[in-house]
């Protein structure tokens, strides 16, 4: 009988090439079962020939269909490649165009109307002044000759066009039509030149301001005659008579009787021997015309009363016949009675350099005539510069259009927009815009609408049969490249690529897809076909069905009983844990073989910690832990979880990867550098030191056990000796370095990285490992991994970045330490600004500047110590609502920020200033801030309650503190400025010194005398008048931000005898056996004042209590400050012989007891405990501790100072031997 498998496992398949390999069996029937089986057989054999061939026509026909369809689908890419490509194309760069059509039209339209309503406003400002000439004439019944219009009066009727008409002149002009009237009217205009009278008059070289001119500088003093001013000095204002004998005359205003003239006998009289001149002078001399014809022979027509924008010397007496432009333009004014325009023409020549402002630009001028009895007497010159002849604000990318005035008397000016001015500046004389413009975007006004200006603004009308054909304007607007340019872009053509590429791109991945699966499934048949053959030579169609039946379900069967595990794990990792009962299914579990494990912790953080609010731990923790999750996410590091300010990551699992070594290393290194930034950012928020936190990284490779650990808050964990010894790696480390285990550099050095590991100098003790190996490591950049630069772009945006986009670069301590208090005292000013409210009356600037002067001044013999009060009055309880807008406005902050900067240069360098420098009043500010913030949000509060009970029991419990924004700002004032220019030394010093401020304040409590006073004196200036109008809007509040600020600064003198006694009689006045009950609003402000002293005292020495390496950080450095005064020979005896007692002193004599009356004030909360526990430990600890410490400080200090050592020792030998 036959064998048949048990299964396909059993079968020997075929190799590739269809033949039956060696050792494999075939079994034959026996002749008693062929003939049974034989028909059986044969029918098998004959079916399985059919349905191959059956299955060869099925899948030559496919082939075809598929390769039909393919051709199709290729055919259908490519078209709706080109369709779409064209689509995007024509349709981007149709919106371009109407866009660029619409903006041209626009801008086009409003310049050239702007022109033409501009010249209608200018004729019609021009008839205004021509009626109100003529209406002069009538009213006086003067002549043109003789007509005086005082010069006040003409600047009055002219002021409109010269100022919204933009007129550069506007003058009266008589016309004088015959040489008598010019005879008549050079009288006329010598009389107002020359006044003669019993006192001489003060501008007798000319007054062009008020319309005289006296162009041959003469002058008529009766009894003495004619002289000659030797020159016209400032402008033409002051006239002066040789040497002395008439100085400088007033150009202030005339004076009658003013005594101006020396009769001094030197003084020559010329009556005999000058003539007064003809005053009508050609109006350019640099014009070659005889004289006969320019200004000789009538008609006439000179300039007299001027009023001008700007001005140099007046032309008054020009004749403007003498100008071939003007009389043209008045020639035909005349002939048609109607106002006109003259030619454009350059200011250029004597005339315009000497007599008006402006050369060398275009203009032109409007003369409009003035009528008296329909008859021409006269007209109103206009003079306007066509760079500021439209009077608005040109709209947005008028620069980019060519603008042409063109006129009929064959003149083309060119000229574009400037868009800071807002004027027109001449490109040049002709038309040059681009000519490929002219049809497609140009814009136009037309002859005929200047026609229709000038007719109607027009007094008659033309001549019966007269057209208008002098200089009749029109303005073109032509579109240019630039413009063009704005709005016709690329972009059409990029997206019309774009878009062919991606189907382009589709296309050939459609291609090579659709290969690849052709050659994979005609491999797949091809071996489907032989092992079909082999199976259907040996078993009937019926068996071999059922066989791949099964074995296709054993298959399935088999793949999910080994992948359950870990698709579970990742399941949980991704979705999360959906278990309701640990004992419902098997624990989700599984060891990986080989993983890199990373511990990472804030070195300093638990100091660090202690001298911030529980919100400024969380923002750091935040910010930092989040720019690691998006490295890790980018680099596929896989996050276990957080403990505190350490992080632990694993790379090598839940899917296994090579390289996990070497990629964690990169991940490390990308953590240290995004914590670097960030922490350097977040100093500005969060305060001193934040920038100085670094990160120790321990990384150690090995098998690990991970899973699931179910349960309530189920957790994925890491357990094993490779997680254990990566913690411990990590706690024997260095801030700011990764320190690899041996087994984790084993794997870089096969990975080829064994450059990246340096072999650290000595060996690290490990629980239970004893004496190990281990490594610093730090990947080259040169070398690093691809994922470590799209690791480092993954890092969150900058924490400080503005509206603008761009974090400042803060690249000092300095500059970072002064945007935190900033921002600390910026935050504590919009709190007051938005509790000010309606509360404060409103402030006479005239008090408040003398009060401000009176406090800067001091009054006489009184120090700043004499105002310090015994009681602060705090205000009684207000709610006041929030102000909608609580930010303090840009100037105000900048001020602000100004003066923090200016306060930080008073303070010395840590180098030499160790102790009372910038960075350790940057830390009273943190701490005074924190300690202000528990008072205003005190615990056991019912904050259940509505706002006003609830503000009403705060103001209670705090004796009104908290109802005094004021104070709080005061206090982190006060703090900033309290040491300023310290200069190491104690009071005590600078009174033995006897320096110019101990005599000053008269040998008490100098140096926060002194701080005040400086402070004070910066606060006055000038610069910063926004930022006190900010801190007090009256002078209630002034008076009481001043008093609030000395007792402030004031309580940080801790070592005056008197002042302490003082304090102590006023604690037990207001605390000692004081019931509740008992307090009276006197009672209540005592304590609070207090309560506010305490604040800066504490924050003075907050160092103390807080974290131990906090205390031995400042302690150290001023220890180093003393050192450096005993090295000065300030300090008798060097520091270190009674430092270790002094401290053990000063602590139970100061700073616990301090810490004690900080809960007997009642109003600190929990900061009592934190600070009374801090002291207590620190003392516990520097009592063990400090004789060791301080020889290790002085050991310091004379390795740093060795030179001053050596010289302080050689200066005491001296002594000695002299002695």
């Amino acid at each position: 009988m036959s064998s048949y498998p048990k299964s396909l496992d059993d079968l020997s398949l075929p190799d590739d090439d269809g033949s039956i390999p060696s050792g494999g069996n075939a079994s034959f029937p026996s002749d008693d079962e062929e003939g049974r089986s034989g028909q059986s057989s044969r029918s098998d054999s004959g079916h399985s020939s059919t349905d191959n061939h059956t299955a060869d026509v099925l899948v030559k026909r496919e082939n075809r269909t598929v390769n039909i369809s393919r051709v199709v689908v290729i055919l259908i890419l490519i078209g709706a490649m080109i369709a779409t490509a064209y689509s995007v194309f024509r349709f981007t760069r149709d919106g371009e165009e109407e866009a660029y059509d619409d903006a041209f039209h626009n801008v086009a339209s409003k310049l050239t109307s702007s022109l033409v309503s501009d010249t209608s406003l200018k004729f019609w400002m021009a008839r205004t002044i021509s009626d109100a000439t003529a209406m002069m004439l009538k009213t006086t019944n003067t002549t043109a000759t003789d007509l005086f219009i005082p010069q006040e009066d003409w600047e009055n009727i002219s002021r409109e066009s010269r100022f919204h008409g933009n007129a550069i002149m506007v003058s009266w002009n008589p016309l004088l039509k015959t040489d008598v009237e010019r005879l008549s009217f050079e009288e006329f205009a010598q009389k107002q030149t020359f006044k003669v009278g019993t006192e001489p008059e003060c501008f007798v070289c000319g007054d062009e301001r008020r319309g005289y001119s006296n162009p041959d500088h003469l002058v008529n003093i009766p009894g003495f005659g004619i002289y000659r001013c030797d020159l016209l000095e400032m402008s033409g204002r002051q006239g002066v008579i040789p040497d002395g004998n008439c100085a400088f005359i007033s150009d202030v205003g005339r004076r009658e009787g003013c005594e101006c003239f020396d009769l001094d006998p030197s003084v020559e009289v010329q009556t005999s021997e000058v003539e007064i001149p003809e005053h009508l002078w050609k109006m350019d001399p640099n014009i070659d015309i005889p004289v006969e014809e320019s200004y000789r022979s009538a008609p006439y027509l000179p300039i007299w009363t001027t009023a001008v924008l700007e001005v140099v010397k007046l032309p008054v007496m020009y004749n403007q016949m003498s100008h071939p432009i003007t009389k043209r333009a008045i020639d035909a004014m005349l002939e048609s009675t109607l106002p006109v325009i003259s030619e454009t023409f350059v200011r250029e020549g004597a005339y315009y350099t000497d007599y008006v402002a402006y050369p060398n630009e275009t203009s032109a001028i409007l003369q409009f005539p003035v009528f008296l009895d329909d008859e021409i007497v006269g007209t109103v010159s206009f003079e306007v510069r066509w760079s500021t002849f439209i009077s608005f604000t040109f709209p947005p990318l008028a620069n980019l259009i060519d603008l042409v005035i063109e006129n009929s008397c064959g003149q083309n000016f060119t000229y574009s927009v400037d868009p800071e001015s807002d004027t027109l500046v001449l490109r040049g004389e002709g038309d040059l815009h681009d000519k490929t413009f002219d049809l497609s975007h140009s814009y136009s006004s037309t002859f005929d609408d200047f026609d229709s200006v000038v007719t109607g603004a027009s007094a008659t009308l033309p001549p019966e049969g007269m057209e208008l054909g002098y200089c009749r304007y029109r303005f073109h607007a032509f579109g240019t490249k630039q413009f063009q340019d704005e709005y016709i872009s690329y972009q059409p053509w990029i997206f019309a690529v774009v878009t062919a590429s991606v189907f382009l791109f589709t296309s050939v991945v459609f291609a090579v897809y659709d290969m690849a699966v052709a050659q994979r499934q005609r491999k797949v048949m091809e071996r489907a076909n032989r092992t079909s053959a082999i199976v259907s030579s040996l078993f009937p169609t019926n068996v071999r069905d059922r066989l791949y039946q099964e074995a296709g379900h054993s298959k399935k069967a088999g793949d999910i009983a080994m992948r359950v595990s870990k698709l579970r794990m990742q399941s949980f990792l991704n979705e999360g844990s959906k278990e309701t009962s640990v004992l419902a299914s098997e624990p989700i579990a599984d060891l990986f073989p080989m993983a890199t494990v990373m511990f990472l912790d804030i070195a300093g953080f638990t100091a660090w910690s202690s001298e911030r609010e529980p919100s400024q731990v969380f923002k750091l923790l935040e910010s930092i832990y989040q720019a690691f999750d998006k490295i890790a996410k980018k680099m596929k590091v896989f996050k276990v979880e957080t403990i505190g300010d350490s992080y632990v990551a694993v790379c090598g699992l839940p899917n296994h990867r090579d390289g996990h070594a070497t990629v964690m290393v990169q991940f490390a290194s990308s953590c240290l550098k995004a914590m670097s930034r960030v922490t350097r950012e977040l100093e500005v928020f969060l305060g001193p030191s934040t920038g100085d936190l670094k990160a120790r990284v321990g990384l150690h490779s090995g098998p690990v056990t991970a899973g699931v650990l179910r349960g309530e808050k189920a957790r994925f964990q890491l357990f094993g000796d490779t997680v254990n010894t990566a913690s411990r790696i990590e706690s024997s480390g260095m801030p700011g370095k990764i320190h690899a285990s041996k087994h984790t550099v084993d794997l870089l050095i096969e990975a080829g990285k064994g450059h990246w590991a340096t072999k650290r100098e000595d060996s690290v003790s490990l629980k239970g490992k004893g004496e190990v190996q281990t490594f610093w490591v730090s990947p080259h950049s040169s070398q690093t991994h691809s994922t470590m630069s799209e690791a480092s772009d993954s890092s969150p945006p900058s924490l400080l970045s503005s509206n603008t986009g761009k974090a400042p670069k803060l690249e000092t301590l300095r500059q970072r330490l002064v945007e935190w208090n900033v921002e600390v005292l910026n935050a504590h000013l919009e709190q007051l600004v938005i509790s000010r409210g309606k509360t404060t009356g409103p402030s006479n600037p005239r008090t408040m500047a003398e009060l401000e002067e009176a406090i800067l001044e001091g009054k006489e013999n009184q120090d700043v110590l004499d105002e310090m009060c015994e009681i602060l009055h705090m205000p009684d309880f207000q709610q006041v609502q929030s102000s909608p807008s609580s930010k303090i406005s840009p100037a105000v902050k900048a001020q602000l920020r100004a003066f923090v900067d200016r306060i930080s240069l008073m303070y010395e360098s840590s180098e030499k200033i160790p102790f009372h420098n910038f960075e350790h009043v940057s830390h009273v500010v943190m701490s005074a801030s924190k300690l202000m913030n528990r008072i205003v949000n005190p615990d056991g509060i019912d904050y259940k309650q509505n706002s006003t009970n609830v503000a009403l029991q705060i103001h209670n419990s705090t004796y009104g503190i908290s109802s005094d924004p004021l104070l709080q700002f005061a206090v982190v004032f006060s703090a900033l400025i309290h040491d300023c220019k310290h200069t190491g030394l104690t009071n005590a010093e600078l009174v033995a010194l006897g320096t110019p401020e101990a005599i000053k304040y008269h040998n008490k409590t100098v140096a926060e005398q002194h701080s005040v006073d400086l402070a004070w004196k910066i606060l006055m200036e000038s610069k910063y008048k926004d930022l006190r109008a900010c801190i007090y809007s009256n002078e209630k509040e002034l008076v009481h931000f001043r008093k609030l600020m000395v007792n402030a600064v004031m309580a940080t003198d801790i070592a005056d005898k008197d002042l302490k006694a003082y304090r102590e009689n006023r604690w037990e006045l207001a605390f000692k056996d004081k019931a509740e009950k008992d307090i009276d609003p006197m009672d209540r402000d005592r304590k609070a004042t207090i309560v506010f002293e305490y604040i800066i005292q504490a924050s003075d020495v907050a160092h103390t209590m807080q974290h131990w390496a906090t205390y031995q950080k400042f302690n150290g450095r001023l220890f180093e400050e003393r050192y450096i005064a005993w090295l000065n020979g300030h300090l008798e005896k060097e520091p270190s012989l009674g430092w270790y007692g002094g401290e053990i002193w000063f602590f139970d004599n100061y700073i616990i007891p301090l810490a004690n009356k900080l809960y007997k004030c009642g109003v600190f909360g929990v900061s009592y405990h934190e600070y009374l526990n801090y002291a207590k430990e620190n003392r516990k600890e520097w009592e063990m501790k400090g004789q060791d410490i301080v020889a290790k400080m002085k050991a310091d200090c004379d390795a740093k100072y060795a030179k001053q050592l050596a010289l302080k020792m050689n200066e005491q030998l001296v002594v000695i031997e002299e002695e």
